[in-house]
């Protein structure tokens, strides 16, 4: 159960769902991806995109639109193989840092977005179901940002 004193993610707004910090929950995503339990390796590629979408400040300004044409690309139905050999010839060339830094500045959103489902609300459901949650995240979070004009 929800506790109403959990402090909110100052990045995102998510509240802690049992216990679950944004944090918290994405390094349990990558336990059960890396493990592969109950095939949670097949959305890595959509946890890690969704969670830092989220957290637009882990990308630069240029990483972040990357993000966004990634998310618009996979629910385009696009599979991460088909996005790697896409993007191999474009990332050699490069020249913009993705994750966001002091030099490189910090990705953010021009107007605010109200997510409706986060990590921690994934993550409480526990392993099964899993995956289908994390696409349904993913969906939700491109529903998000649709509406707040982002895309």
């Amino acid at each position: 159960m929800n506790d109403p004193l959990a402090a909110a993610c100052e990045i995102c707004g998510a509240v802690q769902v049992e216990g679950w910090t944004c944090e918290s929950a994405f390094h349990q995503m990558l336990v059960w991806e890396f493990s592969d339990e109950n095939g949670a390796g097949s959305v890595h590629h959509l946890s890690v995109l969704c969670y830092h979408l989220q957290h637009p400040q882990l990308y630069s300004p240029q990483g972040l639109r990357h993000a966004l044409d990634l998310l618009v690309a996979f629910e385009s139905g696009a599979t991460p193989e088909q996005v790697r050999e896409e993007a191999r010839a474009s990332l050699k060339e490069r020249t913009w840092p993705i994750r966001g830094s002091v030099s490189a500045g910090f990705g953010t959103y021009a107007h605010p977005v109200h997510w409706t489902t986060h990590a921690p609300q994934v993550v409480a459901g526990g392993s099964a179901g899993y995956v289908d949650r994390v696409q349904a995240w993913s969906t939700s979070i491109l529903t998000a940002l649709r509406n707040a004009g982002e895309l």
